[in-house]
């Protein structure tokens, strides 16, 4: 992709795609928009043959379709739950990055490991927020969890930058900061006024999430900003990446990003 091609987005219409899409435009790129109604996703988070129609076979159908058009790169956006999945969400992500990582025709493939976006629809603060409005308290399933996390325009550059790549098929993983549940937890209350309950894990809850595991470790390396990881082609070898061990976002820092939401 240059800046004067030409990007179709699918899911375009959606909470980041349309921040990729303004992003793209700003840039001078042409883009065709693909995108399916609010409510077909509201269903499709509920539905496991939804995901993998969507993330699998969806994501198999439009690479096959990019590389019979001549595309050059096929960019998808993934997440840190692909990496040692527990879940329906992360077991389809992660069957997606392997199909965009196969190699053939003249279309490559990078998947992109995303982490948590705090001001994402659907995310814990917006969670919180209307928690809190309705009952002035706040669930937290376990304090001690911790998670990656990147705001809106980290995650548009790491997928733009991603396309402007002319390496081989790969996941690309960004080395995210992570923080403590319980202490974003206790930003939100004190700049809300909440109260704050403790429930315990929820089913296929980890308390950590990992964007390089110990398995992949041996076929990544390490770059200025993140890794590289080719399932199945040995390289340098790095050590895994788990949130528990990541730097951490302090009190402060998380304070600007709750105070942020409480602004939009």
């Amino acid at each position: 992709m240059t800046d004067r091609g030409t990007a179709l987005v699918t899911g375009g219409t959606g909470w980041l795609g349309t921040r990729l899409v303004r992003r793209l435009l700003e840039r001078g790129t042409q883009v065709r928009v693909l995108a399916r109604s609010a409510e077909g996703a509201a269903r499709l988070r509920r539905d496991p043959a939804g995901a993998v129609r969507t993330n699998v076979l969806g994501s198999l159908f439009v690479f096959e379709a990019a590389r019979a058009a001549g595309a050059r790169r096929v960019v998808a956006a993934s997440t840190d739950k692909a990496c040692e999945p527990v879940g329906t969400l992360g077991v389809t992500k992660l069957l997606m990055e392997r199909v965009l990582c196969e190699d053939g025709g003249s279309a490559s493939g990078i998947a992109v490991r995303l982490g948590g976006i705090i001001e994402s629809a659907d995310s814990v603060l917006e969670r919180w927020q209307a928690a809190a409005r309705r009952s002035g308290t706040i669930e937290v399933t376990d304090p001690e969890m911790t998670r990656f996390l990147m705001s809106a325009d980290e995650a548009v550059a790491a997928l733009l930058d991603a396309a402007a790549r002319d390496d081989e098929n790969a996941i690309v993983a960004p080395s995210l900061p992570a923080y403590r549940l319980g202490d974003l937890a206790d930003a939100f209350a004190s700049a809300h006024e909440a109260r704050v309950v403790t429930v315990g894990p929820r089913p296929g809850e980890r308390t950590h999430e990992s964007l390089v595991s110990a398995e992949e470790a041996r076929f990544a390396r390490r770059e200025a900003d993140g890794f590289v990881i080719t399932p199945g082609r040995p390289q340098a070898g790095v050590e895994p990446y788990r949130s528990c061990d990541a730097p951490r976002l302090g009190a402060a820092e998380l304070a600007r990003y709750v105070l942020a939401d409480a602004r939009a």
